[in-house]
Parts: structure tokens; sequence; C-alpha cells
């Protein structure tokens, strides 16, 4: 009846997974989304947090609701802000003034392990946004010998411009 479309290195605390989908089938919502978290190097660094991005969450199966990749949404939370959505993931045929939620931070997250990787030039050489990425060779050459107290490093220029600091947080799906 409903889907959610992620990622490999896409978490989120089994939890909150689960009140997220109770709130769903309660209120009859065809489509949601939701913050998310992104991670550096390591699990357990985390790129804080911009309040700008979001990842579509789970949608309703239907007929009449296509699957679209790389379309817009049209969307914003309920104080009128802008919801910057991973345009990938979009399901048509949806009012999205009437049947969608936007899950507040405390209610659900996506943890996007995007750079945690063992060979990270396979991630960049093979990501679907790659046109949009900035100098890869040398995003690739500081990479080696980057630190956390470096600051933000990332091959897309405009993420690296949304985050304001490198945390250290604990290792909460006990990722190698």
């Amino acid at each position: 009846t409903h889907f959610l479309c992620l990622d490999a290195d896409e978490y989120y605390i089994e939890s909150e997974l689960s009140k997220a989908k109770e709130l769903i089938l309660q209120n009859g919502w065809e489509s949601s989304a939701c913050r998310m978290r992104i991670y550096g190097k390591y699990p357990t660094v985390e790129y804080h947090r911009d309040n700008l991005n979001a990842v579509p969450f789970i949608h309703v199966c239907q007929p009449g609701k296509r699957f679209r990749i790389a379309t817009e949404y049209p969307l914003c939370e309920p104080n009128g802000n802008f919801i910057a959505l991973d345009p990938t993931r979009r399901l048509e045929g949806i009012d999205h003034k009437k049947q969608f939620h936007f899950f507040s931070r405390s209610e659900v997250e996506m943890h996007h392990m995007t750079l945690v990787r063992r060979d990270i030039s396979k991630k960049v050489d093979n990501v679907s946004n790659k046109s949009n990425y900035g100098n890869v060779t040398k995003f690739l050459q500081k990479w080696d010998s980057w630190k956390p107290e470096d600051g933000i490093l990332h091959p897309h220029p405009h993420v690296s411009s949304i985050f304001s600091e490198v945390k250290i947080v604990p290792n909460i799906f006990n990722i190698n």
C-alpha cells in the first residue's frame, strides 16, 4: 500500500520510522517528507545541519500515482518556508497541499551516510547528480588527508556552502 524510496546509504531510527508509519496511516497522508542528517567520511562525523534540504519519505501506492525522477516538488513547510526536496523521488497525482505531511526533526530524520565510503571515488564517479559537482579531482586530492577539524569537505559546491560546522556524533547505526 505504501513505499519508501531510499538508497543503501540512507538510514532511519527504527522507533521513529514505526511512529511515522502509524501517523501516516492514521491521518491518510499520501505523501510525506522529512529532514536529513549528512555524514562525512566516517559515521561519527556529521555535517551540521542545514534547515533547507529534505528527502521524500513514505508515499502511497495507487493507480494514477506515477513515480517520477528529476521532477521538482512545489512544497513549503507549514510556516511557509521553502522545502528543498530531493527531486529524484517524486510521486505524481497527489495534491501536496492537502495530502502531504512534512515531519519535523523531532519526529523522524533520515541519516545519510553520503560520504561514508571505503572508496569515495566510486561515489563521486557514479552519483546521479555528478554534473552538479565541482572540481572532483581537487576534492579527491583533499579527501585522503581530510580531518573533521578541517571543516566541511564535499564535492558539490552548494552542499558545502549550506553546512555550518562538523560535529562528532555517536555511531548510532554501528557502521564500520
